[in-house]
């Protein structure tokens, strides 16, 4: 016999719940203790020290990210980060092919991001943001020789390459964007 919690289709039935207190005096508790003692999860007792990654947990762990990694993931999962501050207006990745985009324009549109979401972290430096994009986007940092001194860059792998690379090391999954919209940057 199964009692619904949420349901009000037996209230005040006396027959009902006398048949739950008849089966519960006539083995129902030796019944049950019984499937208690026995019981063996089906993928055995490991599974009580793995939490479910249920969606609450996963939003859980995206509005936990901050000041660098927050930039990171608004990147990855809108495909751009616009900004006056920038030459070409911002930084626009491809879903289908990969994008340079120099350490400099990276630096700066990090900056502005960080000012503008995140007032206590102000320092970027291009060994913070080369760690992350490594670690976000699977990215190559090169350095290519220049006018007058070499130049950083990133080159970025296809923004779906990229979100397979946080799926598997993650456990993020991100999906590609519907269309491209306007990030959260804010003009400086």
């Amino acid at each position: 016999m199964h009692a619904d919690p949420h349901s009000s289709a037996h209230r005040g039935d006396s027959q009902y719940f006398q048949a739950i207190v008849d089966e519960m005096e006539n083995g129902g508790l030796q019944a049950m203790l019984y499937d208690l003692l026995t019981f063996v999860p089906e993928n055995g007792w490991n599974v009580l020290r793995t939490a479910p990654v249920t969606l609450g947990l996963k939003e859980q762990v995206v509005d936990s990210l901050r000041g660098i990694d927050r930039f990171m993931y608004e990147l990855l999962s809108t495909g751009m980060y616009e900004c006056d501050n920038l030459v070409d207006g911002g930084i626009f990745l491809s879903e289908d092919h990969g994008t340079d985009v120099s350490m400099k324009e990276l630096r700066v549109a990090a900056r502005v991001y960080l000012a503008d979401h995140h007032s206590g972290q102000k320092a970027v430096s291009f060994d913070l943001i080369e760690r992350a994009v490594r670690e976000w986007f699977s990215a190559n940092v090169v350095t290519r020789p220049g006018r007058q001194n070499a130049s950083r860059w990133v080159f970025f792998p296809s923004l779906a390459e990229c979100r397979e690379h946080v799926r598997r090391t993650k456990g993020m999954e991100i999906p590609a964007p519907k269309e491209r919209k306007p990030s959260l940057a804010i003009a400086a």
